[in-house]
């Protein structure tokens, strides 16, 4: 059997913690990890998004997500979406934190 295989990515031990007890590089895993599929809707707002940042390299997230509301699209509650670090759709939209008056 090969070692990384021993490997499970759900498992309650870290993928460090493995590779470390297995003795394999934690770089030969992540390179025998299979792509993600990528949802359709998520290509759309990747096509819209990088049109209008075409057209208007100065905008920043803010407005981006005032220009994908204009267009009918809803921004996503936080933390519902599972892919919130792969650069995809509504990043650097969350609430603002609220300081306490004291």
């Amino acid at each position: 059997m090969i070692r990384q295989g021993w490997i499970d990515h759900g498992d309650g031990v870290s993928m460090v913690g493995q590779c470390a007890l297995v003795g394999v590089s934690r770089a030969t895993v992540y390179a025998h990890q299979k792509p993600k599929m990528v949802d359709e809707s998520d290509l759309l707002l990747n096509c819209l998004i990088d049109e209008e940042y075409t057209r208007h390299p100065f905008y920043g997230s803010r407005k981006m997500v005032i220009f994908l509301k204009g267009l009918g699209h809803r921004q996503p509650q936080a933390g519902t979406t599972p892919d919130a670090r792969d650069g995809v759709g509504w990043h650097g939209t969350g609430a603002k934190h609220q300081q306490s008056a004291s």
